[in-house]
């Protein structure tokens, strides 16, 4: 199942992960007043339900892999101030947004949002419910690292409404947490796990592969442990070393890193274990139970992608995100928050919002953005489908790409796909390739110069 070394060489290349069509560091300079013109624009647009981000930096101690915007923190006082500020932040967002729409999707991300008390979390929870109807089946997420909370915290933050928990286990390896600056459980993930499933609330595992002193062996029987506990959903980030981006990375060069062959290893292996324990595997690096909703929207080809990664279509909507460094992503424009949290604080006590970057789509992009998304959650491209999904002519999507299948011919004589009458599948080879084969579709990253991260 693993791609040949040809294929690894030719196609381990480093191109955007595509949480966003342009990715955000094409995003430029942005003022208050196009920020505020979008969110009012949000209100006409067909599909306006709302998805709320809400992201907490802090986190107690720096982990070696992160590429997160995060603060280190332990002063209660500075989370205190924080919330304060994000609260009216969302106060003046949402006063500009139609009350008539629904929310379908809270998530709260970092950094490790378990740094806020639960209840800084109903104080948030509080506000939106009491301006927006919360749909019944609205998912209401929060990240967590399970070496900081305990039981007590789960069954609280699950009692006021949280019913999805994503733990941030990474690995269960000690030797691999100590290597990369993560500290250690103290509580078993096995008693997390039940303590959430009896609260009537789904479980989610994150783990990221490609770290120092991962195996394909060692982190096979990582997977094997987590598939034994039942997650409702598993998720594997492959590690992106950026140290020119991220320069606390360059602390794991101390250690071995896992080849890209190792990794395509580990991959595979993770690939083989969540089938063969009968879930289904989402695009390339997410996995969830056969009766799950994104393995529904899946077998329909109705998937979604954001910054936060899979979802689906009814439970994700434009999203507006608060914080430092959150980015908004509306049908036709994303915006990103400042990231200093002392600027954040300061402009949204000056003018109630704090955009320092982003980007308006133009009419192709929004539809070169349709494709690529089509395409990485999909593993085919279907034009029809593509068209209704975006309420566009057929013809008029077509005539962006008039050269596909030139673009294509070479993934095509790689075996990593095949043409059909609607556009083409990705063959299994090429599911590892998913993001070459998207790239191919952004003439932005064919004729630019921005850094990525390598495929594998």
């Amino acid at each position: 199942m693993i791609p040949n070394d040809f294929l690894i060489q030719k196609y381990n290349t480093a191109v955007p992960r595509y949480t966003s069509y342009p990715p955000a560091n094409y995003f430029v300079p942005k003022h208050t007043n196009e920020y505020i013109e979008a969110l009012q624009r949000s209100n006409a647009v067909e599909n306006n339900s709302i998805s709320i981000y809400i992201h907490i930096p802090f986190c107690k101690q720096l982990c070696w892999y992160c590429g997160c915007n995060t603060i280190i923190c332990n002063t209660q006082s500075t989370i205190d101030a924080y919330i304060e500020t994000v609260c009216a932040e969302m106060n003046y967002v949402f006063s500009l947004l139609d009350k008539s729409r629904v929310v379908t999707q809270i998530h709260f991300g970092g950094g490790s949002p378990n740094s806020l008390s639960v209840k800084q979390l109903a104080t948030c929870i509080r506000l939106i419910s009491q301006t927006f109807t919360i749909s019944a089946n609205a998912e209401i997420a929060i990240e967590c690292n399970p070496a900081d909370i305990d039981l007590a915290y789960i069954s609280a933050i699950t009692a006021l409404g949280f019913n999805r928990i994503s733990l941030g286990i990474q690995d269960f390896d000690a030797a691999v947490l100590q290597a990369v600056h993560r500290n250690v459980p103290t509580i078993s993930i096995e008693a997390f796990v039940e303590t959430i499933k009896t609260a009537n609330a789904y479980v989610n595992f994150d783990f990221i592969y490609g770290l120092p002193l991962q195996t394909p062996q060692q982190f096979k029987r990582t997977i094997e442990q987590a598939i034994a506990l039942q997650p409702d959903r598993l998720v594997t980030f492959s590690y992106a070393h950026v140290p020119s981006v991220k320069p606390h990375q360059k602390h794991l060069e101390q250690h071995a890193m896992p080849t890209a062959h190792n990794k395509l290893e580990m991959l595979t292996n993770t690939l083989q274990c969540m089938q063969q324990a009968g879930y289904t595997s989402i695009g390339f690096d997410h996995f969830a139970k056969p009766a799950d909703s994104l393995s529904v929207a899946k077998k329909n080809r109705t998937l979604h992608r954001n910054f936060q990664g899979y979802c689906t279509r009814e439970t994700t909507g434009q999203v507006f995100a608060f914080g430092a460094s959150g980015i908004t992503q509306l049908a036709d424009s994303y915006f990103q928050n400042v990231k200093d949290i002392q600027t954040y604080t300061q402009n949204i006590a000056s003018q109630f919002v704090a955009p320092h970057v982003g980007y308006c789509l133009s009419h192709d992009e929004i539809i070169t953005a349709a494709v690529i998304e089509y395409i990485l959650c999909n593993e085919s491209l279907n034009w029809q489908a593509i068209a209704v999904n975006i309420g566009e002519a057929e013809h008029t999507v077509r005539a962006l790409f008039p050269n596909y299948m030139e673009l294509c011919q070479e993934f095509q004589r790689d075996g990593l796909l095949e043409f059909s009458q609607y556009g083409f599948d990705v063959t299994l080879p090429g599911k590892f390739f998913l993001r070459n084969i998207a790239a191919a579709f952004d003439s932005q990253f064919v004729n630019g110069s921005k850094i990525f991260s390598k495929t594998i």
